[in-house]
């Protein structure tokens, strides 16, 4: 299943990429379930501290502290879980797909002449083996759902201060794109 990088210029730097995915497509989908489910949990535990404080606390409903409670352990649970889940797909994800292009590669390694021996390092040839099929399990595995989970995080945060109280998550949405700037500023 040997893929040529360069057989297709117009295409994106990452579309060769796909033909060693694609099979386990489906381990991603049920990645993506869970990764919901775990930042829809991250969402509710902080509204169920705030209603701790607000019903228990402020108005004193102590009745309402256990179910609360329970709630929070429930929830907090789940969510561990679906994380676990999630990231072990993930990573099952990168590493599958990066075996079969490794295994791609050794069989294209048997296919070339001894002149390209002659001419390139043994270190050249194992270092793309390794870091390179290396950086592109990590893409793969964890940036992937990384940079996915601080867009959604972020949105749905902000969905949910403005839920509480608008005026503030506006003042804060003002100030957010600085943030943002003086951020990338300093990296």
């Amino acid at each position: 299943m040997y893929v040529d990088p360069n057989r297709n210029t117009e295409a994106g730097n990452l579309k060769w990429i796909l033909p060693y995915c694609k099979p386990d497509l489906p381990r991603v989908a049920g990645a993506i379930v869970l990764f919901c489910v775990n930042n829809t949990m991250a969402l509710i535990i902080p509204l169920l501290s705030g209603l701790i404080v607000d019903r228990v606390i402020v108005q004193g409903q102590v009745d309402e502290l256990t179910r609360l409670c329970i709630m929070m352990i429930v929830f907090t649970i789940v969510r561990v879980a679906s994380r676990y889940g999630y990231q072990m797909w993930m990573e099952r994800f990168g590493q599958n797909s990066v075996f079969r292009l490794v295994s791609d590669e050794y069989e294209k390694l048997h296919e070339l002449d001894f002149t390209y021996f002659n001419h390139t390092r043994t270190g050249d040839i194992m270092s793309r083996m390794t870091s390179d099929t290396d950086a592109i399990r990590h893409a793969l595995s964890w940036v992937s759902y990384q940079v996915l989970d601080c867009v959604v995080m972020f949105i749905g945060a902000l969905a949910m201060m403005f839920t509480i109280d608008w005026r503030l998550a506006l003042a804060l949405a003002c100030v957010t794109p600085f943030i943002f700037i003086l951020t990338r500023g300093l990296s």
